[in-house]
């Protein structure tokens, strides 16, 4: 995801970039919402809902 808003950046979608970026400092402040990679318990499908939830 955080290639994803390098390459709004790159396209000059700067909102863009940083709304996402914001969505995924969100997900990733708590654990419930971090995947088993990361120490939490979410599914990527989980996680990707917090991201969205974040960013509206």
């Amino acid at each position: 995801m955080l290639s994803a808003a390098m390459l709004r950046d790159h396209v000059e979608q700067r909102d863009a970039a940083a709304r996402l970026r914001t969505g995924i400092a969100a997900a990733l402040a708590s654990p419930g919402t971090r995947t088993g990679d990361l120490g939490g318990r979410a599914s990527t499908a989980q996680y990707t809902d917090a991201v969205i939830r974040a960013m509206a």
